[in-house]
């Protein structure tokens, strides 16, 4: 079956209207997504490479788990269940922290406009990599990589052809480094 999202309007409120995924995308009508980082007691962060397979943005490294929002769910519910489905880490909703809360409109293609109010969440877990259930249709690998390496890849023009583009990446390396004490 095919999957579902609340439509919003300009500031977030739900329509009351529910469309097929590849219609919102087609039509670029506004919807929530996740993002959720994990870090670890050693100041790690955990980051998952975007199976080949993936409609946009095959191949790239991005956040611990991320997701869109079906219809009917909250976003803190929707990253929940994707960071068991992507990489079989069981979290409560209780332990994720929403730090940001934010916008972006992008046209991937003439039929997929991601027009999208995204919620990022850090969640603090010590992560054994070989314990992970990686979901092969979503994920292609996984690596831990101290927060400081990041935050010098993520600011390098020259690794944009590696990383998802993160529209609220100031933010985030102000308050997960905040978190992990840097």
């Amino acid at each position: 079956m095919a999957e579902s999202f609340d439509v919003l309007d300009e500031s977030g409120r739900k329509t009351g209207v529910v469309m097929p995924r590849n219609e919102v995308h087609r039509r670029g009508l506004w919807h929530q997504g996740c993002d959720a980082w994990i870090y670890t007691s050693k100041g790690e962060v955990l980051l998952q490479k975007r199976s080949m397979n993936k409609e946009t943005q095959p191949g790239l490294w991005t956040a611990s788990a991320t997701c869109h929002v079906s219809a009917g769910e909250t976003p803190r519910d929707a990253i929940v269940r994707e960071l068991d489905e992507e990489i079989g880490v069981k979290a409560r909703p209780s332990e994720l922290r929403e730090i940001i809360a934010t916008r972006f409109d992008e046209i991937i293609s003439p039929t997929y406009h991601n027009r999208e109010f995204q919620h990022v969440y850090i969640y603090k877990r010590d992560i054994v990599i070989g314990e992970l259930r990686l979901q092969k249709e979503e994920v292609d690998a996984v690596k831990l990589m101290p927060f400081p390496k990041l935050k010098k890849e993520l600011s390098d023009p020259r690794s944009s052809k590696k990383y998802v583009p993160f529209v609220y990446i100031d933010d985030l390396f102000r308050i997960l480094g905040e978190a992990i004490g840097h």
